[in-house]
């Protein structure tokens, strides 16, 4: 099921979430961002899909998740977006909740607790530990959020 988090323009779902949107776009969705390993099929012809699969087993490159942050950025503009993967449990909640972080809605936790009061959230221990390794880096170089809050809005 196709759930908001607490912005209001960023949903999160599984893959067969994305797929229904084919049948029925209630919630007037123009993206899918999926960041499963599976292709979104069949398509809706009203929707962009953008597809940067992350594995959810191993830990991200970060140029990886930055590319996916910088896609939601780019199409949150259009209007509502969807990010999902396979069960939308772990990798589209843990790279929701980071958007939600760098953006400056909530600090990383605080945005996956908020998303777990309206759906079920698993992070495998390995995006768990990629989002946690990107965070620390960006500390490291002493880039703050506010920098990459820039960055991604705008």
């Amino acid at each position: 099921m196709i759930t908001a988090t607490p912005f209001e323009r960023l949903f999160l779902g599984g893959i067969r979430d994305a797929i229904g949107l084919s049948a029925s776009n209630k919630l007037q969705i123009k993206t899918a961002i999926n960041v499963s390993m599976e292709k979104n099929e069949p398509r809706s012809t009203g929707l962009t899909y953008v597809q940067i699969p992350l594995p959810d087993g191993e830990v991200v490159a970060s140029w990886v998740r930055e590319r996916v942050l910088m896609a939601i950025a780019r199409h949150i503009r259009t209007g509502r977006l969807l990010v999902h993967c396979g069960a939308g449990m772990s990798r589209s909640v843990a790279i929701a909740s980071l958007y939600l972080h760098i953006v400056g809605y909530a600090e990383y936790g605080e945005a996956l607790a908020a998303i777990a009061r309206v759906r079920e959230v698993d992070v495998s221990p390995a995006m768990q530990r990629s989002v946690e390794k990107y965070l620390q880096n960006l500390a490291r170089e002493g880039s703050n959020e506010s920098s990459h809050s820039r960055k991604l809005s705008g």
